[in-house]
Parts: structure tokens; sequence; C-alpha cells
């Protein structure tokens, strides 16, 4: 059985070679759930990224209103 290969590091999961080169198997198809998984896990990261920078300009919104102002 040929090796794994190593990504680059900047890739998250199997190489795609191997999802190719072992597809129909066993270990093919562990391969390829590992690869979806790491989709999953980069979109959730994506979606939470967006989540935190809405709160954050929400709250920053309510701060500045709450400020008191210094005009009085």
């Amino acid at each position: 059985m040929k090796g794994l290969r190593l990504t680059d590091g900047c890739d998250i999961g199997p190489h795609p070679q191997d999802i190719i080169d072992h597809a129909g198997t066993p270990l093919g198809d562990e391969l390829l759930m590992m690869q979806l998984n790491a989709n999953v896990h980069i979109a959730m990261a994506m979606v939470e990224r967006e989540r935190a920078k809405n709160l954050w300009s929400w709250l920053y919104g309510w701060l500045t209103y709450l400020r008191p102002s210094s005009s009085a």
C-alpha cells in the first residue's frame, strides 16, 4: 500500500490524490469522510467569524448609544 501524502500546510484534511487513489476501499471511504468533516469545520469557522463580527458591531452600537453625550 502506498503511503499517504502530507498536505502543504495550507489545506485541511487528506490529500485529494489519496482520496482518488483509494476510492472504493474502506481507506478511501474514511479519507473522504475526513475531507467532508474538514469542509464542515471550515464552513462552521467562517459562520462563527461572521457571527462574532456582527456581535461586536451590535455591542459597539449599543455602547455608543448608551454613552453619555458630552454636549450637556
